[in-house]
């Protein structure tokens, strides 16, 4: 509880709470809270929450409590005001540090003239605190001074509202910063290491296919004289374990295939300058055609592939119509 009343007192309370006697004060009072109000200070005082009765309404205690000063306008009838002194106690019963802020009338022409500030029954209890001085001819008039208003608008430990605030506007936006920055960099040192582990992985795999073909490879070897056929489709496996998948060739099963083919009667077809990307042979399976990046060449299969039809290319693909 302690805890929410001093929350709701940071966010919900006024700057200054007016205390004064209303058979003297009213109007200098009323003219003191809207000078204050014009400094954006907030302002509360007794003449909008006072009801009937000798006890302070619990409107009034609430404003008190959660108030940042009190300001007493010290006139001989808040001097001899039982309410005036109910109030400071109510203020100066919440923990806590909150200014006191007493303001003493004097007629500054005579004075001898004796003082009625030192004997309210409520001084005792704020002896000691710096007290300002008022012309009397202030309080009759209904008007504060300018020194005053300023003494307490910069009064030593006080904070106004909006600038408290603000304060804790800009501490959360910093703070939202902070924890924007820091996710940022989380997520990026996150994504780093992502990018990381998959270009390991990318790694481990390629060595894992690497490995594969080579063990393919001497496997087709090692069965080339006693299964040919069995060793021409080891070969070829050994061959796409990297072909797929657009990794560096490897000697190794390349090799291998072409020694297969070779047992087979095959006749290697040598004519292309770039990598052959394509292959299809026409339906009456007379011609075969074979693509390049650059070049595209008709071979006819009924002549023994002999030197092809040559014919510059940039199709990626090969149709028989």
């Amino acid at each position: 509880m302690p805890l929410m009343e001093s929350l709701r007192r940071f966010f919900f309370g006024d700057d200054v709470f007016i205390s004064y006697g209303r058979g003297d004060a009213h109007d200098y009072a009323l003219a003191l809270a809207n000078e204050l109000t014009r400094q954006k200070l907030s302002c509360a005082t007794d003449m909008w929450l006072t009801r009937a009765g000798d006890e302070l309404p619990p409107e009034l205690r609430q404003a008190l409590r959660r108030s940042t000063m009190l300001v007493i306008v010290g006139s001989d009838d808040a001097a001899a005001s039982p309410s005036v002194k109910l109030e400071i106690e109510e203020f100066l019963g919440v923990r806590g540090h909150k200014p006191i802020h007493p303001i003493r009338f004097e007629d500054l022409d005579k004075p001898e003239t004796p003082r009625t500030f030192e004997a309210a029954s409520w001084y005792p209890l704020i002896r000691g605190i710096a007290v300002s001085v008022e012309d009397c001819k202030r309080l009759d008039s209904g008007q504060p001074s300018t020194t005053l208003i300023t003494r307490i608008v910069n009064a030593e430990g006080f904070t106004s509202r909006n600038r408290r605030l603000r304060n804790v506007f800009g501490l959360t936006v910093c703070a939202i910063a902070l924890v924007i920055a820091a996710s940022a960099f989380v997520v990026q040192t996150l994504q780093r290491r992502a990018a990381v582990a998959m270009k390991q992985q990318a790694v481990a795999e390629r060595k894992e296919r690497r490995a594969t073909s080579e063990r393919l490879a001497a496997e087709a070897e090692k069965v080339a004289e006693a299964h040919p056929q069995q060793s021409l489709a080891t070969a070829i496996l050994a061959v796409q374990t990297f072909a797929d998948f657009n990794d560096p060739p490897v000697a190794a099963a390349e090799q291998a295939l072409w020694r297969a083919l070779s047992r087979h009667g095959g006749i290697g077809l040598h004519a292309h300058t770039a990598e052959i990307r394509q292959l299809e042979i026409s339906p009456d399976r007379r011609w075969m055609a074979t693509l390049s990046e650059n070049e595209a060449l008709l071979w006819d299969l009924r002549r023994g592939c002999r030197p092809p039809i040559r014919a510059p290319c940039r199709r990626t693909s090969v149709e028989w119509r």
